[in-house]
């Protein structure tokens, strides 16, 4: 398995010298806001093999992520609005999730609001989790795209600065670790599944 996505990693990095590598990146952060694509590594990627390029490709990222937050949100909301109950009871979201924890979690949502957008999207936790349940729960749409944005942007220019500090030291930590950051990823998400069946 490993091997496999070390050579899905390769791939993707030489996508960067790609005529259609900003359309495949912003496509791709478009899509993690709807379903889960571990994308983070990606811009990685792209800002370690094009340095020059790296706060670009942190706003082609934020771009993409925010408007795919957008359609997650819109895609929540009409959930709610047509299934919300019978969603949170169906057995199958169940096996994921207990009803009483999906219903803390949209309680505290709703109260939150501002805060908990911002700290859910800093959070292991994937996005589309946050841009999904901030439609489910009928948050304000505006308040919800400027902390989209201030969240996605945040990340991605933070990892573009640092690339553009250490890029060559980087690039060699993830060859040199790059097993045990794919493991280290699997027991995140692992932990925040187990933490929700609770």
């Amino acid at each position: 398995m490993f091997s496999y996505i070390k050579r899905l990693y390769k791939w993707a990095g030489a996508q960067v010298h790609s005529p259609y590598a900003d359309y495949l990146l912003g496509f791709l952060f478009y899509l993690e806001a709807i379903c889960f694509v571990p994308t983070e590594p990606l811009l990685v990627l792209f800002c370690v093999e094009r340095k020059d390029k790296a706060w670009y490709y942190a706003m082609i990222a934020t771009l993409g992520a925010v408007l795919g937050g957008i359609t997650s949100y819109l895609i929540g909301s009409v959930l709610w609005a047509n299934y919300g109950e019978s969603i949170i009871h169906n057995p199958r979201v169940g096996y994921l999730i207990k009803p009483e924890t999906f219903t803390y979690i949209l309680a505290q949502f709703q109260y939150y609001q501002w805060a908990a957008l911002l700290a859910a999207g800093f959070m292991p936790v994937p996005f589309k989790a946050t841009t999904f349940c901030a439609g489910f729960c009928q948050l304000s749409f505006v308040p919800f795209a400027l902390c989209a944005t201030v969240v996605r942007g945040s990340r991605y220019f933070l990892i573009a600065g640092v690339i553009t500090l250490f890029g060559d030291s980087i690039r060699k930590s993830i060859d040199r670790y790059f097993n045990g950051m794919i493991i280290l990823a699997m027991i995140i998400v692992g932990i925040v599944i187990f933490a929700l069946k609770r």
